[in-house]
């Protein structure tokens, strides 16, 4: 008799998106059969409103909107296209809001590090935003990073960010004319434009 084996394998890897609703309902009843009294049920202290969004849906918003860099009209169209999730440009916008009330603590903290470094590395560059040109300005050390958009490259942009006027240490750059207008730093010559 002979015997089968295995001669190749292939694999299909999908995702299964899945949209879960949890419906919550308040039961009350007239009269308890053991205590006599009227009784109702509450909702759990994370459920505020008729129609919220989950926690997880909230981070998917967030994420494609900071980390991926989708604007918020093409979330709202991915999460309303894709997912079949009725949610609004204005619920995502209040959503990216509440996440950096969140994260200002820690990014306070970032700025304070990065006025405080011995070596600091800074550089600009363009992005489009909106169809429009924007600047996205990096302040960085060995532990911190810091980014900042911007709809101004030079100097007035480097004062708005309020990073660079406070530096009492050597900023390494590419030779960018604005950042040779600070004179509180030692400069130091990237070499990338080299």
């Amino acid at each position: 008799m002979k015997t089968a084996s295995t001669k190749e394998v292939r694999h299909v890897i999908d995702a299964v998106v899945e949209v879960n609703i949890t419906s919550h309902e308040i039961i009350s009843i007239a009269e308890c059969p053991f205590s006599g009294e009227a009784k109702e049920g509450k909702f759990p202290a994370s459920v505020k409103a008729t129609i919220q969004y989950g926690e997880n849906l909230e981070a998917l918003a967030i994420a494609l909107n900071t980390v991926g860099a989708v604007s918020m009209n093409r979330t709202h169209d991915i999460l309303s296209g894709v997912f079949n999730i009725p949610i609004s440009v204005g619920t995502i916008s209040n959503m990216i809001s509440r996440c950096a009330d969140k994260v200002q603590p820690a990014l306070d903290n970032i700025v304070s590090e990065l006025k405080n470094s011995d070596v600091i590395h800074v550089d600009e560059t363009g992005s489009r935003v909106d169809g429009k040109l924007g600047w996205i300005h990096c302040c960085c050390d060995d532990s911190n990073t810091y980014l900042a958009l911007r709809t101004k490259r030079g100097y007035e942009a480097i004062f708005d960010i309020d990073i660079l006027p406070h530096l009492n240490s050597t900023m390494v750059h590419d030779c960018w004319y604005s950042y040779w207008k600070l004179t509180n730093v030692r400069h130091q010559i990237c070499c990338a434009t080299c």
